[in-house]
């Protein structure tokens, strides 16, 4: 009996031992995906193009007109503003929105929110037929935790707070989508950078 005993204890701690070194391999695997930075630019052509056109339109028919009133001439105005400034969009210099990395996301003219502060989060895409509008990070927070403030002009979201139940919420919106990646390899990324921060953490706590 006693050697059944021992025999099932010993069993059962290969066993236990197996599993530790299995749960342990995959919490590596998460923390290794989620490794290093990446910076996160809004596309450089998108918005140029939707701002540009309406204004190059709009322009054209200005100047073929012979008779203009004085909103038409302010109209005019502002679209050819909008047709200047979607050039300084698509050839100035750019500057990345936030930045991903592995204590947790930079906002432009913010400070660094960690992922252990993050709850949860989702990303939003809207589209004007087959065209990209925007894709937004909503960042739902921990109970307890005030985020950073987005400091202005730099910032490029908008923080919401609940005052009944205390909750904030963060929006961080690129116009026309990121650049050099679909919205499923944006989701994708913040994925990994969220579940490397876990499974780090979880190692931290097994030694």
């Amino acid at each position: 009996m006693n050697d059944i005993a021992s025999s099932l204890e010993q069993e059962f701690t290969m066993h236990a031992q197996a599993d530790r070194d299995a749960y342990i391999a995959e919490l590596k695997r998460l923390e290794a995906a989620g490794r290093g930075s990446v910076e996160i630019t809004p596309h450089s052509v998108g918005l140029p193009v939707l701002f540009g056109g309406a204004g190059a339109a709009v322009l054209y028919g200005a100047l073929s007109s012979r008779h203009l009133t004085t909103m038409e001439v302010l109209l005019f105005s502002l679209l050819g503003l909008a047709l200047l400034s979607s050039l300084w969009m698509m050839f100035g210099p750019r500057k990345p929105c936030y930045t991903l990395c592995e204590e947790g996301i930079r906002v432009r003219g913010g400070d660094l929110t960690p992922w252990d502060s993050i709850s949860d989060w989702r990303v939003n895409e809207t589209r004007y037929s087959f065209l990209p509008i925007s894709v937004a990070l909503v960042l739902n927070y921990a109970a307890g935790f005030t985020p950073p403030p987005l400091k202005r002009p730099f910032s490029v979201g908008v923080t919401r707070h609940n005052r009944k139940t205390g909750e904030y919420v963060t929006d961080l919106t690129l116009y026309t989508g990121p650049k050099g990646m679909s919205v499923a390899q944006l989701t994708e990324r913040i994925n990994d950078c969220h579940m490397a921060a876990q499974a780090r953490a979880e190692l931290a706590r097994l030694g």
